[in-house]
């Protein structure tokens, strides 16, 4: 069923009405390159690409003319997309312009020259007046990375050297290049580079009012330029207004990783770019750019081991993956390496608060002889992030661990290789940081080869007093468990209650744990003792029922050869999507199956009215079921591909369309109070390769994100 067909063809009924009702709001939280954006009244042209230099004194938004001056933009989106640019410096002031595009400065290596390319003819038709940027030739006959923000009207310059080519102008942030202009200049050629000629390259270097001339020139007492990235794409008239992250990411000798991206939005195209930040090296770059039409999908391939033109990005050196897009798009990570396959669902920051992204909770964790266990982190902002971890080990004393990540940054902590500080055993960590970051941990064991692994994001802010998992089992072969963790100061001690929902609609009341600051995890064993079935699919529900406290709750299973863990939900949207949904026919079912739970989080007497909506790389999307699903208060649903006719057929149409996309979109209930929130899982299983891996729905960007205690969803 085409989309189009889909939508004429059901009218009136419950499927267009879900995707007609989702609106936009309000973003809570945006980094430094998807906030206070220029609107398009301020350019020349509105299908002109407009990129961000970030700085440490603000930021500054210039239209690139790609309409007129392709060649040079061309040039300058080299450097950007690669990242060269970034936490470079404005290396000159003079009365004529401000200069940069040349020169880097890490308090570490010092001073160092940035990558350039081969160069460009000099010259071009537009006149180098006031507000516009320039390439500066390099010699007579080209220019290659340096640029100049005009300050004044510089005529001169359209012949000098055989001419500055202009490719854009500031639309937005002329305030901040004049105060960078009015700073105080220095002459830094001795400290640069220990010499002083005169004239030198760095005898008018603009400082912030902090440079203190004993210590000499640091990162933060240069204009330095954190960031060079594109806000808007070209040919289109919407900014990259919606941004997902991934701290996980790596290329190696084994590994086969790529990205899915779908266009959640049925309303038009969606232009997107998928950027890496490595952690260390040149920082940014961006590995894909393209438009995806509405409700379609892809998946990019970011490296293969077998295939060298895949490898888009650098050999054994971690990055953290971050996607923006210009309309609402869902993206997740699939990673496999010899023996094992990772999956995650990015994180949406667009709803967010920034207070909930500076806290982060994870359990599963654990410390053995051929475990490794990395912390991963990605700074979301153009501050230097401090993060403090607390591991909290299943008996002794807490141990704490630091780290810092440069703006944009990746950074990890590898908690195997702590010095014996982390005792042999499970463990629950809490990562707070002074800026916002997205937090992931990742788990290897190894022996003969890589035989088991985890991704997981962590769960936000300190948790919730309510949380639900969609998806949990008891493994006929292999063990399941839940981890609880308690890090408030105060009350001294809560009890957190446990229920189980299974799929036929009866309860089994779990374990009642008391948690207190003296014991502050707790970890409760499924596979026996609990009256729990065999290798069905249950949900669970936590409570604090002693007090209005918050906790953070880990589910970690491990069978067929490998582990799967991720926390309880506590903050949804009324829609979830999964974005790397895949079923191979020929294996389905008795290879692999892959199942999307559903769980009615409300009490009472609310009907969790909801579809499913799958998408496919042609842009097609199918309904399935048909109609739309009704569940009683706090009762589950299990959907497969294989038991959905239409989607089924679509699937085994063609080896394309196993790879797909699945939103879970909730309907209307019938009660104006409920706000709506969608508790859902995907669970693949492929016992033939001993893989197995588990991921809650992204978020929507464009609704309201529902923090979820058990006051709001009580009803």
């Amino acid at each position: 069923m085409g989309r189009k067909k889909a939508r004429a063809g059901r009218r009136g009924t419950y499927g267009p009405a879900l995707l007609e009702a989702l609106e936009g709001r309000l973003a809570l939280y945006n980094g430094p390159m998807t906030t206070a954006l220029p609107t398009l009244g301020m350019m020349e042209n509105q299908n002109d690409s407009v990129m961000r230099i970030n700085t440490n004194q603000g930021s500054i938004d210039v239209e690139l003319f790609d309409a007129t001056l392709l060649a040079g933009v061309a040039n300058f989106r080299f450097y950007i997309d690669r990242g060269w640019l970034d936490e470079s410096f404005f290396h000159a002031r003079t009365a004529n312009g401000l200069y940069g595009g040349l020169f880097g400065f890490d308090d570490g290596p010092g001073l160092r020259n940035l990558n350039q390319s081969a160069a460009i003819p000099n010259g071009g038709p537009r006149n180098n007046a006031a507000r516009t940027v320039a390439l500066v030739p390099m010699s007579s006959s080209g220019s290659t990375s340096q640029f100049v923000i005009n300050l004044v009207d510089n005529p001169q310059f359209n012949t000098l050297n055989g001419g500055y080519r202009v490719i854009g102008k500031v639309i937005q942030g002329w305030n901040i290049v004049q105060a960078i202009a009015g700073l105080q200049t220095r002459d830094l050629d001795q400290s640069l580079t220990g010499m002083n000629p005169n004239p030198g390259t760095f005898d008018a270097v603009p400082v912030t009012p902090a440079y203190n001339p004993g210590v000499g020139p640091t990162e933060a007492t240069l204009v330095r330029i954190h960031d060079v990235d594109l806000i808007k794409p070209s040919n289109s008239t919407l900014f990259y207004t919606f941004a997902s992250h991934m701290p996980e990411g790596i290329r190696g000798a084994n590994i086969v990783e790529r990205v899915d991206l779908v266009n959640l939005d049925l309303g038009g195209v969606s232009h997107y770019q998928v950027m890496v930040h490595y952690e260390g090296g040149n920082r940014d770059r961006v590995i894909a750019i393209g438009g995806l039409a509405a409700g379609a999908r892809v998946s990019i391939k970011v490296s293969d081991s077998a295939v060298p033109t895949y490898n888009l990005v650098r050999a054994n050196a971690g990055y953290s993956i971050e996607v923006r897009s210009t309309r609402a798009m869902g993206a997740a990570l699939d990673h496999r390496d010899a023996g094992l396959t990772l999956g995650e669902t990015f994180q949406d920051v667009t709803g967010i608060g920034e207070g909930a992204l500076k806290t982060w909770n994870f359990g599963g964790a654990e410390r053995g002889p051929s475990i490794q266990n990395y912390l991963i982190f990605e700074n979301l902002t153009s501050s230097v992030a401090s993060i403090s971890v607390a591991v909290y080990p299943q008996s002794g004393a807490t141990r704490f661990f630091s780290v810092g990540a440069d703006p944009f940054r990746r950074a990890t902590i590898l908690l195997h290789d702590t010095g014996g500080l982390i005792p042999t055993g499970t463990f629950s960590i809490q990562v707070t940081s002074n800026v916002a970051v997205v937090a992931a941990l990742t788990q290897y064991k190894t022996g003969g080869g890589v035989t088991e692994g985890s991704l997981a994001l962590g769960s936000l802010a300190t948790g919730r007093s309510t949380g639900f998992l969609a998806a949990a089992r008891v493994p006929a072969s292999g063990d399941s468990r839940v981890e609880i963790l308690y890090t408030a100061g105060s009350p001294a001690a809560i009890t957190v209650s446990l229920t189980f929902v299974l799929s036929n609609g009866s309860t089994v009341a779990g374990p009642v744990t008391l948690l207190t600051t003296a014991q502050r995890r707790q970890q409760i064993v499924l596979t026996t003792g609990m009256g729990l079935p065999s290798d069905q699919f249950f949900s669970i529900r936590y409570d604090v029922t002693s007090a209005a406290a918050a906790v953070a709750a880990t589910y970690t299973e491990r069978r067929d050869g490998d582990t799967m863990s991720t926390p309880f939900t506590t903050v949804s949207t009324r829609t979830v999507h999964f974005a790397d949904g895949y079923s191979d026919p020929t294996q389905v079912p008795t290879g692999m199956q892959e199942t999307i739970s559903v769980f009615n989080p409300y009490s009472g007497s609310v009907i969790f009215n909801y579809q499913l909506l799958f998408h496919f790389s042609d842009g097609t999307t199918v309904f399935g079921p048909a109609s739309v699903q009704g569940l009683g208060a706090n009762q589950r649903r299990d959907h497969r591909p294989q038991d959905i006719p239409a989607v089924w057929n679509k699937i085994t149409s063609n080896v394309a369309f196993r790879f797909y996309s699945v939103e879970v979109i909730s309907a209307p209930f019938g009660f104006p109070s409920v706000t709506g929130a969608v508790v859902a899982q995907m669970t693949r299983v492929h016992t033939a390769w001993g893989q197995t891996l588990t991921s809650l729905g992204g978020l929507d960007p464009r609704l309201a994100v529902v923090y979820m205690n058990a006051a709001e969803l009580s009803q």
